[in-house]
């Protein structure tokens, strides 16, 4: 009795993916992906994001990396030599966000 339910849950399951992939394209797209509102709001979405973080890695890392180093001017030797790395390293992670979000920024003008 239980196989009998098990793949009764299973065809049911596959109509149901079978109804959805083959009806959600037409709700999402008119004639193609690429201009269909769920594709310019996705791509709006994507520029706005990738514009802000732009702006805002190389603050953060900056207002890390400064505290960081008055943590490190409190510390004796040893802690030192650690805030002096997690500084570089917030530094260092600031402009690579900067970088990447700026790249991605970039390929999706293209979109």
């Amino acid at each position: 009795m239980k196989i009998r339910t098990t793949s009764k849950r299973i065809r049911a399951a596959v109509t149901t993916l079978t109804v959805l992939a083959m009806t959600t394209p037409h709700c999402f797209a008119s004639g193609s992906f690429g201009s269909s509102t769920l594709a310019t709001g996705i791509k709006n979405l994507v520029n706005d994001v990738s514009g802000w973080l732009v702006i805002i890695c190389p603050i953060v890392g900056g207002v890390a990396a400064v505290f960081f180093f008055i943590r490190k001017s409190m510390a004796d030797e040893q802690d030192g030599k650690m805030w002096q790395k997690r500084a570089v390293n917030a530094i260092i992670c600031g402009v690579a966000g900067m970088l990447v979000s700026g790249i991605i920024n970039m390929l999706s003008g293209y979109f």
